[in-house]
């Protein structure tokens, strides 16, 4: 005998989530708040066994600023940890894991290599490092900076929030939380041509902060079949059962496809 099993279909209609309606981070925001950013947009990754781990307390390298630079920017999509196929630098072998970041981040000068002709992937970062790299993805430059390195980048990076809840000072090196904390709030952050960066991207920017939830539901495919500890961020969605928009929140029940 076969059971038949009734599944109620679900249509979710994912909305824009405005100004109040998903919480926003403030300019001093949680460590957890500016993970989902991060993550939401692809700068930094979990690992492979599906944990939220970003080794926030390791120093970060220069091979993977290169990453979270190209990440970051308009040229985001199509890369990938597969290699360039050749050799970029002496110690960029074509089966590196960062050999696109690297090339791309080279190609739009954000980072330089080494005159004896290699890149250092594996070497850590210094506070002002990383903030000329920024910088330079926000159209700074040196010509339109005042004063000289590093006090010129670390002076302009401080007026313009992005050494907001960083640890590290001048001449030390950086840990990945550092930086984290420096992409949340480069994302807000005016370029400059005046505009803000994340607006660039193609990203919503609620309150001057980036709506990383949007971006999640706005990624979101289906239909998916409900397990039994499924739930609805009713906040951001309209649930609508059998053509009937429902009030209030919706519990999903195990089975329910949406």
């Amino acid at each position: 005998m076969k059971i038949m099993r009734k599944i109620t279909t679900v249509l979710l209609v994912l909305s824009l989530a405005f100004a109040g309606s998903v919480p926003a981070f403030a300019a001093s925001y949680s460590e957890s708040a500016a993970q989902d950013t991060v993550m939401a947009l692809g700068i930094m990754t979990g690992y492979s066994d599906g944990t939220r781990d970003l080794r926030l307390g390791k120093n970060l390298t220069r091979a993977q600023l290169a990453k979270m630079l190209s990440a970051a920017s308009n040229f985001r999509e199509g890369l990938s940890e597969k290699g360039l196929g050749y050799s970029l630098y002496k110690d960029v072998p074509g089966n590196h894991w960062a050999g696109e970041y690297i090339k791309l981040a080279i190609e739009q000068g954000w980072m330089s290599g080494y005159s004896d002709g290699s890149f250092k992937p594996d070497k850590t970062v210094k506070l002002e490092e990383a903030c000329s790299a920024l910088l330079k993805l926000l159209g700074y430059t040196t010509v339109t900076l005042s004063g000289s390195y590093p006090n010129a980048q670390l002076t302009k990076a401080s007026q313009l929030g992005i050494l907001d809840n960083v640890k590290a000072v001048k001449g030390e090196n950086i840990t990945r939380r550092d930086c984290m904390y420096m992409f949340c709030s480069a994302l807000s952050a005016k370029t400059y041509s005046g505009q803000t960066y994340a607006n660039l991207l193609g990203y919503t920017v609620s309150n001057g902060q980036v709506n990383y939830n949007a971006i999640v539901l706005d990624r979101m495919a289906g239909p998916f079949i409900a397990g039994k500890r499924d739930s609805l961020p009713a906040d951001t969605v309209n649930v609508y059962l059998n053509g009937k928009l429902q009030t209030g929140s919706y519990a999903l029940a195990e089975n329910d496809v949406y």
